[in-house]
């Protein structure tokens, strides 16, 4: 009985020294493998924290320039809006003094115009200035044609194209 109860004592021995060395040899595997998956993770998690640095100093940067660059885009639009409203002002009060021009030429050639010349130098025939200017433009072939006319140029007309002249030389 002692011989079986040895061999028993002895099979149980090398069950358990086997179920330890198994367990240990498992627990050794493991542990190599968290080792390596340690040093992997703390590889990975190394590069993914200098990515994501990377990226955020990037986009940091690309937002400061964006901002910069919109900043920049509006100075410049007002500054083209600013050269666009002075040449639209010029351009403009070229076309007004055009007009005006145009409307002058037109007053010129017209009856109106005429008529208020004539209205002009009715309300003021004793001036100087207007006996000066008739006597200098009056026709010849109306002095000789009509005898009214060579009357008052000679009477009215002369006497104040002289005092004219002499006003002026003073």
């Amino acid at each position: 009985m002692t011989s079986a109860c040895k061999n028993l004592l002895e099979n149980a021995e090398k069950k358990v020294s086997k179920a330890i060395n198994d367990n240990v040899f498992q627990l050794n595997q493991a542990v190599t493998l968290v080792k390596k998956n340690y040093k992997k993770n703390l590889l990975y998690n190394f590069l993914v924290v200098i990515v994501l640095l990377i990226f955020s100093i990037a986009g940091i940067t690309y937002f400061q320039n964006y901002r910069d660059g919109i900043s920049i885009a509006r100075q410049k639009a007002e500054e083209v809006l600013e050269t666009e409203r002075v040449k639209l002002e010029n351009e403009l009060s070229e076309k007004e003094k055009q007009i005006e021009q145009n409307a002058v030429i037109t007053y010129k050639n017209s009856k109106a115009f005429r008529e208020d010349s004539c209205k002009f130098v009715a309300n003021n025939i004793t001036k100087l200035e207007c006996g000066y200017y008739l006597f200098k433009y009056t026709k010849s072939e109306d002095i000789k044609k009509w005898p009214q006319i060579k009357f008052f140029y000679k009477n009215f007309l002369e006497d104040s194209y002289i005092d004219y002249k002499k006003k002026k030389s003073n």
